[in-house]
């Protein structure tokens, strides 16, 4: 929570949204990314790929509510670019560009890179069956799919060092 702002009084003492604390925002990131597996239609992966980094990204805000301390997160961030990416995936997709600086020099920008059949240079397209859905950084392309996945498994490694996670 940025400094000097305090959470704002809920009309109810209980909210659905809340009632499974980081534990349940942790199960809909999975989810979410099961729905990028489960799907070969186009427009449902660029939703649920930009649905997930949104809630890749804020998932240290419910952690930090929990507990962890903001240092340690920051600390994560630091140690992980792939989580830098998130974070500007999930700005830029939530925001239209970016107003505040991002994790690199410039935006991130996305495309779809040709895959061609039996060749060997390029594994299978999942991005309507042809195409990979890239992501360009300033030092380096990654794969959207592949990055989700590795998103994930950071924040799983990191709960698991603490205790939180099996």
């Amino acid at each position: 929570m940025p400094k000097g702002q305090k959470p704002i009084q809920p009309i109810l003492s209980y909210s659905l949204h809340k009632a499974g604390g980081w534990q349940s925002k942790l199960e809909e990131l999975n989810r979410w990314y099961q729905r990028v597996l489960d799907t070969n239609d186009k427009d449902d992966l660029t939703d649920f790929l930009f649905t997930f980094f949104q809630n890749c990204y804020h998932f240290r805000e419910w952690l930090e509510y929990g507990g962890i301390p903001k240092a340690d997160l920051e600390a994560l961030f630091r140690a992980n670019p792939e989580l830098g990416i998130c974070r500007d995936i999930c700005n830029v997709t939530k925001h239209f560009s970016l107003l505040t600086p991002p994790n690199q020099e410039f935006e991130v920008s996305f495309l779809q890179e040709y895959c061609p059949p039996n060749n060997p240079y390029f594994r299978d397209g999942w991005y309507g069956g042809d195409a990979k859905l890239i992501v360009v950084t300033d030092e380096k392309n990654y794969d959207l799919r592949e990055l989700a996945y590795q998103c994930l498994e950071i924040w799983k490694a990191f709960l698991k060092e603490r205790g939180l996670q099996a």
